[in-house]
């Protein structure tokens, strides 16, 4: 073979090997210390995570909203006091969600307004201080964002990841908590 046609073996390899990384779903990431984030859930539909959430009050879990969007008649549910979904941990609670209340002003298919608060039963215990949709994000102890877009490869620098500022929705949230 001559050698130009090794090199085009060499670079076809390297476009398969390029066009399969990265592995995984997360870049840049680390595993979280086991229960380090006791305020992170996972929203459940007929018992296979969903998405995302935080909880933000004693019975109240904040998500988003399109998580729910075709999950009408199904078995909602948030998992509290996980670190694996796939591993038995004793810390694991389920609750059934007996209330969700989407913002007012979201819609299907748009990212717009895009929070859901969801009401469990039994009440979890006060909390101290992956889908990602619904998940948290939290800046110095604050939460200051719920996951509602991005691309399918995490951290990828043309596509950012689109999140809704929670603060801006302060007085909703407190509406629906009372």
């Amino acid at each position: 073979m001559h050698s130009w046609g090794r090199l085009a073996v060499l670079v076809l390899l390297g476009v398969v090997a390029c066009a399969a990384q990265p592995r995984g779903r997360i870049l840049g990431g680390s595993e979280a210390v086991a229960h380090g984030r006791p305020y992170m859930a996972s929203v459940q539909v007929n018992g296979v995570h969903r998405c995302g959430g935080v909880l933000v009050a004693e019975q109240w879990v904040l998500s988003a909203a399109h998580c729910l969007e075709d999950a009408a008649n199904e078995k909602v549910q948030v998992l509290l006091g996980a670190h694996s979904l796939s591993q038995p941990e004793p810390s694991k609670r389920l609750y059934d969600v007996v209330r969700a209340v989407p913002h007012p002003d979201s819609r299907p298919g748009s990212i717009d307004h895009d929070l859901l608060l969801l009401q469990v039963r039994p009440a979890p215990p006060v909390l101290a201080p992956r889908g990602d949709s619904g998940g948290p994000l939290v800046c110095g102890g604050v939460l200051e964002g719920i996951v509602t877009s991005g691309s399918r490869v995490c951290g990828n620098r043309k596509k950012p990841g689109i999140y809704t500022r929670v603060a801006s929705y302060a007085a909703w949230i407190n509406s629906v908590l009372a």
